[in-house]
């Protein structure tokens, strides 16, 4: 599954407004071809999430984990 984007309301940081996260899409080579070193990739089956503090990485993480829980809990 890859996810394009995320809204979260009224979730922990995420009030009402303005609180999509947009996940870019990963540029790792898939082909099986050489990348020259100068290119920063990402393994396509890697997340990162990166803001300054304090900005709500662990509020997207948390709300991807409830989303995603089996358990139903």
């Amino acid at each position: 599954m890859h996810l394009k984007s995320l809204t979260i309301t009224n979730f922990r940081k995420f009030e009402t407004e303005n609180n999509t996260v947009y996940f870019v899409a990963s540029r790792a080579n898939t082909t099986g071809e050489t990348v020259p070193p100068s290119k920063n990739n990402v393994a396509s089956d890697t997340t990162l999430i990166v803001r300054k503090n304090n900005s709500g990485k662990t509020t997207v993480t948390k709300a991807l984990e409830r989303l995603l829980d089996t358990n139903n809990n």
